[in-house]
């Protein structure tokens, strides 16, 4: 997350048990609580990151018996791919035109956010998900 991002974040309603950390995930000097962490969750962010090097990370900050939590993005190639993006149109458009009427149009969380395309295709995800968390269970919604 960028520094923007953490500032953002730190501005709300923050749980005790919750520590916002600004860094990079794959530097192994980034703090990480003893035996991990229950709970990791990685939300529009592991395109931003070489993948199987970002799901290694992310699933070693996990403690025994913990849950990780990844809502990504792929770049789509096949039809049926293509077939899910456009049967989400209709709601990506219903969502888009609340957040204008709000006045949240656009980039609603700043300029200064980054954005990145996604590289990995959902069968490179799901080869490298299985091959790293072989337990894991990888939906596309």
């Amino acid at each position: 997350m960028s520094a923007a991002m953490i500032d953002r974040a730190r501005s709300g309603s923050t749980p005790a048990n919750v520590r916002w950390l600004a860094g990079d995930l794959l530097d192994p000097g980034l703090p990480r609580a003893d035996g991990g962490y229950e709970v990791v969750t990685a939300l529009s962010s592991l395109h931003h990151m070489p993948l199987r090097a970002g799901l290694a990370r992310l699933a070693d900050l996990v403690a025994d018996g913990g849950l990780l939590v990844v809502v990504g993005l792929y770049r789509p190639v096949t039809p049926a791919d293509y077939a899910v993006g456009l049967i989400a149109l209709p709601a990506n458009w219903i969502a888009g035109t609340w957040l204008a009427l709000r006045g949240r149009a656009g980039q609603p969380d700043g300029a200064n956010m980054p954005v990145k395309a996604a590289q990995a295709t959902l069968a490179e995800i799901r080869e490298a998900a299985a091959e790293l968390l072989p337990a894991c269970r990888l939906r596309r919604h």
